[in-house]
Formats: C-alpha cells, sequence, structure tokens
C-alpha cells in the first residue's frame, strides 16, 4: 500500500499541549473538559461543523474542548498553522527554523494512515487501529527521568495494551464528507474552510475505565513522528522553562 500521510501544525503553549508530546502524544482539546460523548450524541455532520467553522458561541465552546484532532493532507498548510499568532489573529510572516530537542516552539506532527480501513469510503471515514509504544515515552523536560523510570520499571501500562487490544481512531476526510451530505451541510464556510486547508478530523477512541469515557489523545506510537522548529524572530526556548514535573495523562 502506499504511503499515506497527514500534518499537523502546533504551536507550544496551546490548548492541545504539544510541548508535551513526548510523554503524552498527540492531544485534542477534549483534555480542556470536553464532553467525550458529544460526537457520538450530536452526530458526524453536526460536530465536524462546529469544529472547522464555529458559528455560535455555543459552537466555539465545543470548538474549546473538541474531541476532534485537525490535522491536513499538505505539510505547507501544517507549516502555516505553526505561525498563527492567537492575540494578533494573523499569521506571521517569519520563518520556521529546525531545531534540537527541548529547545522548540512550534511542532510539526506527520501521522502514517497508510493501514487505514475504509469505513465508508465514499463519506470518507476510516478507520485505523495501531498498537502504541510505550518505550518511546519520555520525559518533556531535560532535567525529568521520571516518565523514562516509570516505562522501565513497568509501574505504568497502558490500559488498552493490558486488555490486549489494538487502539483506534476514526479518520474523516473532511472535504469529501461535507460534499457528500451538502444538503445537510448549512454551515457553507466549514466546507470551505475544510477545502481550504485540506482537512482531516482524527477521532481517537480509546475507551479508558478510569476516565469512563473515550481518551483525548493519540498516544505515543511509531504511526506518528514530530518535526522540531523554532521562529527565527523568537529565537530558541530555555529548555526547562516548560517542565512538567513528572504529570502522566494515563
Amino acid at each position: 500500500m502506499n504511503e499515506i500521510m497527514l500534518f499537523r501544525g502546533d504551536t507550544i503553549l496551546n490548548q492541545t499541549i504539544p510541548e508535551r508530546y513526548r510523554s503524552c502524544g498527540i492531544v485534542s482539546k477534549l483534555i480542556n473538559g470536553g464532553n467525550p460523548a458529544f460526537v457520538q450524541r450530536s452526530g458526524l455532520v453536526k460536530s465536524i461543523q462546529e469544529h472547522i467553522n464555529p458559528l455560535t458561541e455555543a459552537e466555539r465552546i465545543f470548538l474549546s474542548k473538541s474531541e476532534f484532532i485537525s490535522f491536513s493532507e499538505e505539510k505547507i498548510v501544517a507549516k502555516q498553522h505553526c505561525l498563527y499568532d492567537k492575540v494578533q489573529n494573523k499569521y506571521l510572516s517569519n520563518e520556521l527554523i529546525e531545531c534540537e530537542d527541548y529547545y522548540e516552539t512550534r511542532y510539526v506532527f506527520s501521522l502514517d494512515i497508510s493501514e487505514c480501513i475504509p469505513l465508508s469510503p465514499e463519506e470518507g471515514i476510516f478507520l485505523l487501529e495501531y498498537n502504541c509504544n510505550q518505550v518511546s515515552r519520555k520525559s518533556d523536560g531535560l532535567n525529568e527521568n521520571v516518565i523514562e523510570f516509570q516505562v522501565e520499571s513497568g509501574w505504568y501500562q497502558c490500559e488498552v495494551c493490558k486488555r490486549n487490544e489494538k487502539h483506534k481512531m476514526y479518520i474523516v476526510d473532511c472535504v469529501k464528507f461535507l460534499e457528500y451530505h451538502k444538503e445537510y451541510c448549512l454551515n457553507k464556510g466549514a466546507f470551505l474552510n475544510a477545502k481550504e486547508d485540506k482537512e482531516w478530523l482524527v477521532l481517537p477512541r480509546d475507551y479508558h475505565t478510569d476516565l469512563r469515557g473515550y481518551s483525548s489523545m493519540i498516544p505515543v506510537s511509531d504511526i506518528w513522528k514530530a518535526e522540531l522548529y523554532f521562529l527565527k524572530s523568537e529565537g530558541k526556548r530555555n529548555p526547562d522553562q516548560f517542565t512538567i514535573q513528572g504529570t502522566i495523562l494515563k
């Protein structure tokens, strides 16, 4: 099968805490207190439109706590999102510089979905089952060894793996999906935004009994990797500035 890649750009200290990808993985905004049953209750058509182009205050609240994780078919789009300044509400005319571990402020994640299974190809809906890689988890700061110790000692174990199950995510090609459901797609801006960004949405579907719901992340795994950057105008960050004292999301 040909390699199929999706890309995501993110910025340090965003709601999705990309600076913790080493220990947690790629995290959705659900971690901010979202409802893990919203998509199941509201349906994909409504949820996808609200995620891509929220029009009301209620929809903007959903987006701030959304279960979905946005990706693009194009790496250049992911890099552009790394240049977005929320304070100024504009994209910065700047240059991304690759850098070494722990000195970054911008992230480009690449997700390999080559092994996904088409559930409804005419709608652009796919399922990907995969294994996490706990051994690859590492600390989020230079001066921490907490996570390495937990992995090596066997103290932390993935609940999904303990059940001898594979991790799961649903993947939606938003352009194809909204075009297929155009009769019910009343938010025309959502379709235009999805088309411009060539957007795909990932919906992690790992059930955790301690959370009494679905996980908010794609755990550390061999199916994705991170490229690290900083802005030329800002320079590198202090590698100890955003250390997270060993906190782990299970």
